[in-house]
């Protein structure tokens, strides 16, 4: 029988509540205090809540609008459901509510302070920069907490366990994805399957639990917080009966359409007709976001190609004179949209295929796979793969933008079928010289589980993950795990 947590995680969830909604009164009265002592003076604050000593009651009068602009916060806060367990820490639909929060109560303090002191007018100043700080000082608070609750995830606090229906192979990929986004705060415990029976494992020592009618008693069994449908595994009947069954219990239901994985990069919801419709977006990256990737790909790029100009010199020479044939080797490639273009890199095989090459390390050479132990590999080839200098020349392709200097793994014309649907997605931004295929094995990784880490790139992209990846490199490429 497996552990059931359920009731200590929902304790651990109400503290967690408490302790944000505080600590959210803490930094709004911060922020009042702050933005005070910045318009009146420091030698006023310590007046604030005392009106017998400040002329005209002026510090109290702000002391009471402080407690007015706290609590409409925290109460439209509560309206908007910031503090709802499906949004709390959850980064950019978070930061949206706070900022509409502390914007509307800063004019709804405004209005309160105009019906009840219309002889004490706000000063707008004040008011400007509470709402600013407020704002600022609000959102950090819930970023650390993020940070604090991820950390919590990791070791096993305040995760909530789950059960998969669908034992297919999208089912399997559902689970591994939320296997590796430990963060998340989610556990499967076990899959949900009528064709299956009881006990079967599936894959990684899970086992099936149960039949779609049983899920009510597994629910409160395991204390289940998310019931997840892999839709391409289930048929369209099937979810319905998981629906009839999930709805009436406290464990949410969850659809997984295998569209965002295999066709897309991310989507929203449109209405027409009073119906709701999943719209998909073309283009990943776009906007600022692209033109700050872009600036920096370029700049990144240049100062690298400084930089690394005595290191191409002495690559050069030396495979020069080790082995005959071309400095650089050109490959066929795709880029964003799918345009072909040709990739660099320094040649690190021998320009005549060994006599020793059998007919799976060719066919894998022509579909641009690595290959352990090639016999086609050079001493000093194996030395620049060793620590990824081979690609140095790819900071070109950088800079005329066929490629990135973080982005997904480069796929050859040959290579689309192996990675099926999976593909339309990566090419909706450039490959990258490094990215999170790089940093999980390079080598080591089948075309699969490279589709799925790179589509899985796309999909949560942000420039913060772009540094954390480069930096990530750095020991890598030291390592020289997955590299040949």
């Amino acid at each position: 029988m497996l552990p059931s947590h359920g009731r200590n995680e929902r304790r651990w969830w109400l503290v967690l509540v408490t302790l944000i909604v505080c600590l959210d009164c803490l930094l709004l009265i911060a922020s009042a205090f702050t933005a005070y002592n910045v318009r009146f003076g420091s030698s006023s604050v310590s007046n604030m809540f005392t009106p017998e000593r400040a002329q005209d009651f002026r510090p109290y009068f702000y002391a009471k609008l402080t407690l007015i602009y706290v609590s409409l916060s925290v109460l439209i806060c509560m309206f908007m459901g910031a503090y709802q367990r499906r949004n709390i820490l959850h980064g950019v639909v978070e930061f949206q509510q706070v900022l509409y929060a502390t914007g509307l109560s800063s004019l709804l303090t405004e209005f309160a302070s105009y019906l009840s002191y219309r002889h004490y007018p706000i000063a707008r100043g004040w008011l400007l920069l509470t709402w600013l700080l407020g704002t600022l000082f609000v959102m950090l608070g819930r970023f650390a907490g993020r940070r604090a609750l991820q950390a919590c995830h990791r070791i096993g606090i305040l995760v909530q366990t789950a059960l998969v229906v669908g034992i297919g192979r999208e089912g399997q990929i559902l689970e591994w994805h939320i296997d590796r986004a430990r963060e998340e705060g989610i556990r499967v415990i076990g899959y949900v399957d009528d064709e299956a029976p009881l006990g079967h494992e599936v894959a990684g020592g899970l086992k099936v639990l149960g039949h779609i009618d049983d899920l009510p008693g597994l629910i409160r069994r395991y204390q289940v917080g998310q019931v997840l449908v892999a839709t391409a595994d289930v048929s369209h009947e099937d979810a319905l009966r998981v629906m009839q069954q999930v709805l009436p219990t406290p464990a949410e239901f969850l659809l997984a359409p295998d569209l965002f994985r295999t066709l897309t990069t991310a989507g929203h919801l449109r209405r027409i007709g009073g119906d709701p419709l999943l719209a998909v977006d073309k283009m990943r990256i776009t906007g600022v976001n692209a033109l700050l990737k872009n600036t920096l790909d370029v700049a990144g790029a240049t100062i690298l190609l400084v930089v690394t100009l005595p290191v191409w010199l002495v690559i050069a020479i030396i495979l020069k004179i080790s082995s005959p044939g071309p400095i650089l080797a050109r490959y066929s490639a795709l880029g964003a949209g799918g345009r072909p273009f040709t990739a660099l890199k320094f040649r690190t095989t021998r320009y005549v295929q060994s006599p020793d090459t059998d007919d799976e390390t060719r066919d894998r050479l022509r579909r641009g796979l690595p290959i352990r132990g090639n016999p086609n590999v050079t001493p000093f080839g194996r030395f620049l793969i060793r620590f990824s200098l081979d690609e140095l020349p790819q900071l070109l392709n950088v800079l005329v933008r066929q490629m990135s200097l973080v982005g997904p793994y480069k796929i050859s014309p040959d290579q689309i079928s192996l990675y099926g649907s999976r593909h339309l997605a990566l090419f909706t931004v450039r490959p990258g010289i490094t990215g999170v295929c790089q940093i999980h094995g390079r080598g080591e990784l089948t075309i699969e589980e490279r589709s799925l880490l790179d589509a899985e790139y796309v999909r949560t992209y942000s420039i913060w993950r772009d540094a954390q990846i480069v930096m990530s490199s750095i020991p890598t490429v030291l390592h020289g795990r997955g590299a040949y």
